[in-house]
C-alpha cells in the first residue's frame, strides 16, 4: 500500500478558518504564520510544533496566537476561534485534496502573553488536532 503524505496542516487550518471564521472571510491576510508590519486589525498566527503519524492519520500540534490592539476585541476573537476549532469534525479541500479533522483537543485554553509594544494584547492557545491522511 502506498502511504499518501499529508497536506500542510497549516494550509488545511487556514483553509477551515478562512471558511468558518466569519471575521475572516475576506481578509486572508488575518491569519499566517507571519506577523504583519502594523496591526491595525486582528491577526491569527499559526505555528505548528513536534506531532506524530502512522499509516492512517497524523496528530499534530498547533499553536495559534491572536494579536490585536485592544484586549476585549482580541479575547472575542481568540474564543470564536476556539469555538470554530472544537466544532468538529471538519472536512476542507487543500490543493485538490480532501483533510479530515476527526478530532481537535485544545491542550491550553486561550491566555494573555506579554508583547514587546504594550499597544498589542496577544492570546496563545495550543491545539492538538487528528487528521487524515
Amino acid at each position: 500500500m502506498t502511504v499518501k503524505p499529508f497536506i500542510s496542516i497549516e494550509r488545511a487550518l487556514l483553509a477551515l478558518l478562512e471558511r468558518d471564521l466569519p471575521d475572516l472571510q475576506g481578509h486572508p491576510e488575518r491569519v499566517g504564520g507571519d506577523m504583519p508590519g502594523a496591526l491595525t486589525d486582528i491577526y491569527h498566527r499559526i505555528d505548528r510544533l513536534p506531532g506524530r503519524s502512522n499509516r492512517l492519520e497524523g496528530t499534530f500540534v498547533v499553536d495559534i496566537e491572536t494579536f490585536g490592539p485592544d484586549y476585549d476585541k482580541t479575547e472575542k476573537a481568540a474564543l470564536a476561534l476556539e469555538a470554530t476549532l472544537l466544532g468538529y469534525p471538519h472536512v476542507v479541500e487543500v490543493s485538490g485534496r480532501r483533510v479530515v479533522f476527526d478530532s481537535v483537543e485544545q491542550s491550553a485554553s486561550p491566555s494573555e502573553i506579554p508583547w514587546d509594544d504594550d499597544n498589542v494584547h496577544r492570546l496563545l492557545a495550543t491545539y492538538v488536532i487528528t487528521a487524515r491522511r
